[in-house]
């Protein structure tokens, strides 16, 4: 089992995606966990590599079989994590939902876990610029105050406000990449 993963999470618009794109793309020796969805694929998005998008059935079924590990409904989707990530060599970064990380932390505490914060403001004015209907901010905002609740579980918190340069180099230090 490698001891090196690391979960990254935080309330959505945050800029974690971004971060991690970022942190895969400069060190070739982390890897993406790719988590399964329902939701409708956003432009840009890979199968297979933002998300496994899956229908319901199937995301049924692979809980059914017991192959999902952790997973969350989030305005009528589902998301999840496999039991099959765990077993890579290289570590991992996860990227997961609120509703995962406390299942994260009680079963795997040997992961590093990493916040990424955000003011309340400028979430909500990247969701809107992002195109986002006004029930899903709505939704996402309720989110990221549960979230605020629970981010003193996490090892490191990355307040991201400002540049992706910063909060990157705050999380390579923390990680001890260069």
């Amino acid at each position: 089992m490698n001891t090196n993963h690391i979960l990254i999470s935080g309330p959505s618009a945050s800029g974690k995606t971004t971060l991690i794109r970022n942190l895969l793309k400069n060190y070739k020796s982390l890897s993406f966990s790719v988590s399964h969805t329902t939701r409708p694929r956003r432009e840009g998005e890979v199968d297979g590599k933002d998300y496994h998008f899956i229908t319901v059935d199937d995301f049924l079924s692979l809980i059914k079989n017991g192959k999902i590990l952790e997973y969350t409904i989030f305005n009528g989707n589902y998301y999840g994590t496999s039991y099959s990530e765990l077993s890579s060599k290289i570590p991992k970064i996860f990227d997961v939902e609120y509703e995962g990380v406390l299942h994260f932390k009680n079963n795997f505490p040997y992961f590093k876990f990493i916040f990424i914060d955000c003011d309340k403001e400028t979430i909500k004015g990247r969701l809107t610029r992002r195109g986002d209907k006004e029930k899903d901010i709505e939704a996402r905002l309720k989110l990221y105050d549960k979230f605020q609740e629970i981010k003193g579980e996490f090892d490191k918190i990355v307040m991201n406000n400002k540049s992706i340069e910063e909060g990157l180099k705050e999380i390579v230090e923390y990680l001890k990449l260069d």
